[in-house]
């Protein structure tokens, strides 16, 4: 029995700016009427708000599932709870990005297109082409300038990066040299410099050798050599350090980068809202933090500022993590997810058991069976 992946026509997208929407129509592609029989999913991206995930096909198709506020996920209608996955108003596409209620997609031949609620902007269609999603060239009246979609920031100059993430107060950009910016709140340390001060501008911080980011009201790095650090705020134990050993006087913030002590090299990492994960490079994954909602997927609800390992799942080739859950990809087909899943996060069908202890494995939708 050979699997394939199903094909899917392109449609219309509405791109939501206030109370304003406007209808346009992405580049076409054929990549989804001819891609070969089996070809693997790459890519696993997830909402950072924490209310879907979408897998992406070698052949460009889109499935997602998750809270489908605004049409981020590009589903067909009713906008609300999409529980199991679903085939995307979107194919062909090359690169997503996600962030807060709305999903970028980058095209072949270099279009860009947003969708979902895009306050403050309406986003779509963009203008020029995008060489990398972190990057959107916008226009704003009859000028043209970069734009970090970023809940509450306005638009900024940034330099040119080789690695990019955005998280809802701030904003992190690796240089060329593989050395760390962040800007913007500060009130966690998140920016890792140090401090607590609010930066407006790009501030390095107190890390080297930078592979990628993931960042929120705490931040985690992985360099190039396997390691992993995290700083920011501690509540649970997310940046790996024992909360209740901290000065019970003080909040516990950690403003300066505190190297993990994983078991093995890790080759990717991501956040929740009060936990970190890495994978490492043996595929098994490891998680820290605040285990709300079995987020640390360990089968136990208790917190660990030590990481624990991801209990009954398969070797992993990529991770990304929402809010108090994670999904991770295994193989070329399978997809599994552990933690809160009340607004279908999980792509396992509702409501027998909505915040799973353990990994369970997705439906593979876009697969069938010749």
């Amino acid at each position: 029995m050979k699997a394939a992946l199903f094909s899917i026509s392109l449609a219309g997208l509405c791109a939501c700016g206030g109370n304003e929407s406007s209808e346009t129509t992405p580049p076409t592609s054929d990549a989804g009427l001819d891609a070969d029989a089996g070809a693997p999913l790459t890519r696993l991206e997830i909402l950072r708000t924490g209310v879907g995930a979408c897998v992406v096909a070698d052949n460009g198709e889109v499935w997602c599932w998750g809270d489908n506020l605004c049409g981020a996920l590009a589903t067909p209608p009713p906008w609300g709870q999409v529980w199991v996955p679903t085939t995307s108003a979107v194919s062909g596409v090359a690169e997503l990005a996600v962030g807060g209620s709305r999903t970028c997609g980058l095209w072949p031949g270099g279009e860009a297109f947003c969708w979902g609620m895009c306050a403050p902007f309406a986003l779509a269609p963009l203008v020029d082409h995008a060489d990398e999603l972190s990057v959107w060239l916008v226009r704003e009246g009859s000028s043209v300038r970069e734009f970090r979609w970023v809940d509450d920031m306005d638009l900024v100059d940034v330099p040119g990066s080789n690695a990019a993430h955005v998280a809802k107060k701030g904003f992190c950009y690796i240089d060329p040299e593989n050395a760390l910016y962040c800007w913007g709140d500060n009130s966690f340390g998140e920016i890792g410099d140090g401090t607590f001060e609010e930066r407006l501008t790009p501030t390095k911080a107190l890390i080297e050798s930078v592979a990628s980011v993931s960042s929120g009201s705490h931040t985690c790095a992985l360099t190039l050599d396997g390691r992993v650090a995290c700083w920011g705020e501690n509540e649970y134990g997310e940046v790996g350090i024992d909360p209740e050993a901290m000065d019970p006087t003080r909040e516990k913030l950690v403003p300066a980068p505190n190297e993990i002590a994983l078991p093995e090299e890790a080759v990717a990492i991501d956040i929740g809202a009060s936990f970190s994960c890495a994978l490492g490079v043996t595929g098994g994954v490891w998680c820290w933090g605040g285990n709300h909602s079995h987020a640390l997927g360990d089968g136990s609800l208790m917190h660990s500022y030590v990481p624990v390992r991801v209990v009954d799942l398969p070797p992993a080739r990529a991770i990304a993590s929402g809010s108090f859950y994670t999904c991770a990809l295994v193989g070329e087909l399978d997809v599994y997810c552990w933690g809160a899943g009340g607004t279908g996060e999980l792509g396992i069908g509702c409501c027998d058991d909505l915040h799973p202890s353990r990994p369970v494995r997705v439906e593979p939708n876009w697969v069938r069976e010749q």
